[in-house]
């Protein structure tokens, strides 16, 4: 009759009619299901208090790790602005005058067209970025109202 019988995955023998019910819990996160508190109480107790605490200080840490990463990321923002604003003085106090420079230059040594082009591009550009920089603050002033 041995013979008849199977063998189950951990090695005991199983009677040919007999149905094997396999119960899985999965939980995510730091608490544990409630009636696994009360079994953990019975092991240790105050066990399931700890583990609520340690979630607490969890949760505590999680948050000020994303203030001081929100923090971070403004003070990014804030320098990156910074940093542009000083690319754009550099640009109109050196770039800009070495540009009407050349275009003067040029049309005193009677290439009048390159000078044109020179000195006429670079008023373009300064017009351009004024014009930009205008319409750039009234629509941050209008998302400030609209807020």
């Amino acid at each position: 009759m041995l013979g008849l019988r199977k063998r189950s995955a951990n090695g005991n023998t199983v009677a040919p009619n007999t149905k094997l019910l396999l119960q899985q819990a999965h939980y995510q996160g730091p608490l544990p299901l409630p009636d696994h508190f009360e079994r953990y109480n019975e092991v240790l107790p105050g066990s399931a208090e700890r583990i609520l605490m340690m979630a607490e200080k969890e949760q505590i840490h999680r948050l000020s790790q994303e203030q001081e990463s929100l923090k971070f990321q403004c003070e990014i923002i804030k320098a990156d602005s910074e940093h542009k604003k000083l690319s754009l003085k550099l640009t109109v106090f050196g770039l800009v005058p070495m540009c009407m420079a050349t275009a003067v230059g040029l049309a005193l040594c009677g290439s009048h067209v390159a000078a044109g082009v020179v000195g006429g591009t670079t008023v373009v550009t300064i017009a351009s970025f004024t014009l930009i920089g205008k319409l750039s603050k009234e629509n941050k002033e209008k998302n400030k109202d609209s807020q």
